[in-house]
């Protein structure tokens, strides 16, 4: 279930190119202390040492297939 509607929403528009890139949602502030802390609470978890560990394991599953994606 979403905690906003399309019809609470702002377009965020890129100033160097004067079109809409995106759509956010417009929250009250308690959505948004809300957001904040689900924010703060999944950090911990995808660390830069576990994104990285991420990366690598996916480096190392991919490499012996590179010729496959190479074209």
């Amino acid at each position: 279930m979403a905690l906003w509607s399309r019809a609470s929403r702002l377009d965020v528009i890129n100033l160097a190119l004067g079109g809409i890139f995106a759509v956010a949602p417009k929250v009250n502030e308690a959505l948004l202390k809300l957001a904040v802390a689900a924010a703060k609470a999944a950090l911990p978890a995808w660390s830069w040492g576990s994104r990285a560990a991420a990366l690598e394991a996916l480096a190392a599953a991919l490499e012996p297939r590179m010729t496959e994606f190479a074209g």
